[in-house]
């Protein structure tokens, strides 16, 4: 499923368990939790685009790319430039969970 698809998809897959369901998580009190890091990466490779590309957009090493892909929350900064670069409003899996 891409990126896209998720966001759009985001309340049936919390409601019916969907295996995309890996990109959340259930914090206690029963608050769901995104892992941004995995949709990025998602994102990043249903583009065709690879880690070392967006490592040279952010000016960063390839290395620090792939821990961010295992970050469940990214600065605020950081994710509106990754969703500049990959045209992706990615603050949109944000807004989808708190309408739920």
């Amino acid at each position: 499923m891409s990126t896209k698809s998720l966001i759009t998809e985001l309340p049936r897959i919390v409601s019916e368990g969907n295996r995309e369901a890996s990109r959340l998580h259930t914090k206690p009190h029963g608050i769901m939790q995104i892992h941004i890091g995995h949709i990025i990466r998602d994102e990043l490779h249903r583009q065709g685009r690879t880690n070392q590309w967006l490592a040279d957009q952010l000016s960063v090493e390839r290395s620090t790319v792939q821990r961010l892909f295992n970050k469940p929350s990214v600065d605020t900064q950081l994710l509106f430039r990754i969703s500049k670069l990959l045209e992706t409003d990615f603050f949109v899996c944000y807004s989808r969970l708190l309408a739920m």
